[in-house]
């Protein structure tokens, strides 16, 4: 009798072993998925991270460009619009020297015509 329960105390020691060795495997196998499925999350959320930091570089790149661009047209429309302004500097200029003799000139005749008005004229009503 004493053979007898020790054989089935250690069959049933043996059956909760086998359990709880079986139970710890499929608690380490699950624990296996869940971390592998983690690292898998994490993976894609950095490469998620690592796109989104490379477009922000390409819009980067695209601004810089966009900015060197309106720097050299606002320096082309700053040439052109000093060039009109000395060509219209030039040309009031020459305006000026063009008709300043016939200014002169239309003076001498109106001072002249002065000279031979009649003084009583506007007296005489």
């Amino acid at each position: 009798m004493l053979a007898e329960s020790t054989h089935a105390a250690t069959e049933t020691i043996k059956r909760s072993a086998e359990s709880t060795a079986k139970s710890a495997a499929d608690a380490l196998e699950s624990a296996r998925v869940i971390l592998g499925g983690q690292a898998k999350a994490i993976e894609a959320s950095l490469s998620q991270v690592s796109e989104m930091l490379k477009r922000m570089d390409e819009q980067g790149d695209h601004l810089d460009t966009i900015d060197e661009k309106l720097g050299n047209a606002f320096d082309q429309f700053n040439r052109q619009v000093a060039s009109a302004v000395e060509g219209m500097r030039s040309h009031v200029t020459e305006l000026q020297q063009s008709l300043m003799p016939a200014v002169d000139t239309l003076r001498e005749v109106v001072e002249q015509a002065q000279l031979f008005m009649p003084q009583s004229v506007g007296r005489g009503r």
